[in-house]
């Protein structure tokens, strides 16, 4: 399976590496990784559906004001 660096991902997504690491254990990814660490394709896209469920949640509270 191939794989995604983390800082590559965070570049992808326009956040920091920092915000993936801490997302990683709250969406199932086993923690301990840097900024140049791996992730598997599955598990990126566990980041990638979080985040745009983060997008979506502040774009729904944004256009409520």
């Amino acid at each position: 399976m191939s794989k995604v660096r983390i800082n590559d991902l965070a570049k992808e997504l326009e956040v920091k590496s920092r915000a993936i690491l801490d997302i990683l254990p709250e969406v199932g990814v086993s923690a301990g990784k840097t900024h140049s660490s791996s992730l598997e394709l599955d598990e990126a896209e566990k980041v990638r559906a979080h985040f745009a469920r983060e997008d979506r949640k502040s774009t729904r509270l944004n256009s409520s004001h």
